[in-house]
């Protein structure tokens, strides 16, 4: 069996990290393509290099705020910025073909009306697992919506391909087989900036710590983006060629938040009471130890102690 033309798999990240009343958000997404060697055609936007600005900033900031308020109605978001970059593929390359790709990275914060008891501060992150669905833009090219726009002309010479039982076509689209008349209902909602699949709470998030920073480090099962792939399987005496031509993107979330935080559910508590809290908790274990011990020193004197009886008298003789 021999693979030929997958390309190397860019990482991004959505870090969120807790930074006093606010969340500082960095999302990073690395898409990437190598269908252009088969269609002869750019998939993604070519040779961007631009910051967000004007109508088109204001576009972006809307809809991350109405996504973000769809799970959370309070929490309100300031301080954007946003950067897209994309290069040009040569579409006359056949065989290991560069990839294009297209970056976006988005930094924000977001706030939320400060909510404190006994010392504890409480935040909701149920918007965590953001998605927009909009048509954006840097400048007239379309960044978000690569489904509805690109990937459902870049799959269709794919779905379309005359398979025979020596070269056969397999496409998936976000781990599901497709076909020609099925590609197009996953494949069309496809956006770029989407990290709905964080389902899990961040109370079960794995937790690592950095002690130089102080910093609890929560990481997420899921990663957000989304893949598409067609590989083409050619069958020749004493072996099987597959060819992979895909695209895609995966984002990987973590959370970073001071040591005294706890987590219930997608809520963080963090303990601002300079040890308070834990005062009162250790009040309470002490003064329910020392009830216990009461309890325990009654029960031996009174019902387990030595039982006093009179001598019975002698007989006289």
């Amino acid at each position: 069996m021999i693979l030929i033309g997958l390309p190397p798999l860019a990482r991004g990240d959505y870090n969120l990290q807790l930074n006093g009343s606010a969340l500082n958000v960095t999302w990073t997404i690395n898409a990437f393509e190598n269908m252009t060697a088969y269609t002869h055609v750019a998939v993604f936007p070519v040779n961007l290099n631009s910051s967000l600005e004007g109508d088109n900033l204001s576009a972006f900031s809307s809809a991350l705020q109405n996504a973000i308020m769809e799970r959370v109605s309070s929490a309100r978001i300031s301080n954007l910025s946003v950067r897209i970059s994309s290069n040009s593929p040569d579409i006359t390359c056949t065989e290991s073909c560069a990839p294009q790709w297209l970056n976006a990275t988005a930094q924000f914060q977001v706030h939320e009306p400060t909510q404190t008891r006994m010392g504890i501060i409480r935040y909701d992150l149920s918007w965590k697992g953001v998605r927009m669905d909009e048509d954006l833009r840097v400048g007239n090219a379309s960044f978000n919506t690569l489904g509805q726009t690109y990937l459902l002309k870049a799959l269709t010479p794919f779905v379309n391909f005359p398979s025979t039982s020596t070269d056969l076509m397999r496409v998936v689209v976000n781990n599901l087989g497709v076909l020609r008349d099925t590609y197009q209902g996953v494949t069309s909602p496809i956006v770029l900036f989407d990290m709905s699949s964080l389902q899990t709470p961040i109370e079960e998030w794995s937790v690592s710590q950095d002690f130089a920073s102080q910093l609890d480090i929560r990481t997420s099962p899921q990663v957000g983006g989304f893949s598409t792939s067609a590989v083409e399987s050619i069958t020749e005496p004493g072996e099987t060629i597959h060819i992979a031509y895909v695209s895609g993107a995966s984002v990987h979330a973590k959370i970073s938040a001071p040591m005294n935080t706890v987590t219930q559910g997608d809520v963080l508590l963090v303990d601002l009471s300079g040890g308070f809290y834990d005062q009162i908790l250790s009040g309470i274990i002490l003064a329910t130890l020392a009830t216990l011990l009461v309890v325990l020193v009654f029960e031996r004197q009174v019902i387990g102690g030595p039982k006093w009886t009179t001598r019975p008298k002698r007989k006289n003789r």
